[in-house]
């Protein structure tokens, strides 16, 4: 496959910064995972943001009525068949070989899991929109909000809703109303997901758009400073730098003049007359294993860049074993 110039340099200057040791910070957005075949929110008329996700996709919306928002929004948005039938793609089981050879922390918007499906470690990754599958508490002490059990007590705050997740819930096994199924995508539940600590209401772990980061331990929002803060350069994957980590980023990256890298299918107004930005334009799951490929055959053989340091060798030789995935040139 021919390659732009401008890609190729801005590829082989990325490459130049992992090669060095230096931590290099990716930020992976909905692009990443179109190639899984997962719906972008915003890049095109038809997708999902388009439509209500905005409106919907809100605390306070889902307080007004939660069996509601389940059946009208999440069901119809999230919890689809396509989205636990997914798998991950080249981009991003390149970004795992890449963090096995480099010294690379991933933060992802996505909340498809399919990071996690890779042999890129745990240790290494922060899911800072949420993980599909896990739940959360509503119970904040506030006893007016819609569905919520009045036996419980004033001010107490269950540990569900600000640092435990629910991973006992799985939606698709309730009881669904007639004539509606997971498998064709018209499932309707007939009671709300409930916390098995205190019977409340529970959300799916996702960061909601009237959430902040840190409303929840799980989003890691204390890590993903330090590793903004920490990192060499940051390459940004398929997003399209309209949510709060993605902004956060790209403001220190230009107060300390780091360099950027944009693998995108193509330039955002936003970012499009940053002076640091490199912008590499293609589907991530083509470019992104270009960029493995150009760290794994330099010189023409594989060469390994980033050893761990004793601390990032803790446990990490297990979780490797379990995971691993095989390079496929």
């Amino acid at each position: 496959m021919d390659i732009d110039h401008n890609n190729e340099r801005s590829l082989d200057r990325l490459a130049n910064t992992l090669k060095s040791g230096h931590m290099v910070l990716f930020i992976t957005g909905a692009g990443l995972s179109v190639a899984s075949g997962i719906s972008t929110y915003r890049s095109e008329t038809t997708s999902i943001w388009s439509n209500f996700i905005y409106e919907w996709g809100t605390r306070k919306k889902f307080y007004e009525d939660p069996l509601v928002w389940y059946n009208k929004f999440w069901l119809r948005t999230h919890e689809k068949i396509e989205y636990f039938q997914a798998k991950p793609n080249e981009g991003h089981h390149a970004i795992a070989r890449l963090s096995h050879r480099c010294k690379i922390k991933v933060v992802t918007q996505n909340i498809d899991r399919l990071h996690v499906k890779t042999s890129l470690l745990e240790s290494n990754l922060v899911e800072v929109h949420g993980r599909l599958g896990l739940y959360k508490c509503v119970n904040t002490g506030d006893l007016h909000k819609k569905g919520r059990k009045k036996k419980n007590p004033i001010n107490t705050v269950c540990p569900y809703a600000i640092d435990k997740n629910i991973c006992t819930i799985d939606i698709t096994k309730y009881e669904p109303k007639q004539g509606t199924n997971f498998e064709d995508g018209s499932l309707e539940i007939q009671e709300v997901p409930r916390c098995p600590g205190c019977n409340d209401p529970a959300l799916p772990q996702a960061l909601l758009f009237d959430e902040k980061y840190t409303s929840h331990d799980f989003y890691q929002w204390h890590r993903v400073l330090n590793w903004i803060q920490r990192s060499a350069a940051i390459v940004f994957i398929g997003t399209s730098f309209s949510v709060g980590v993605t902004q956060e980023a790209v403001l220190v990256c230009a107060a300390q003049g780091k360099d950027m890298y944009n693998f995108n299918v193509r330039v955002e107004d936003e970012v499009s007359e940053l002076k640091d930005m490199y912008h590499i334009i293609g589907k991530a799951d083509v470019m992104i294993p270009m960029l493995d490929k150009k760290l794994v055959n330099n010189n023409n053989r594989p060469r390994m860049y980033y050893h761990p340091t004793s601390d990032e060798c803790m446990d990490v030789q297990m979780e490797y074993m379990d995971k691993v995935e095989p390079y496929v040139d």
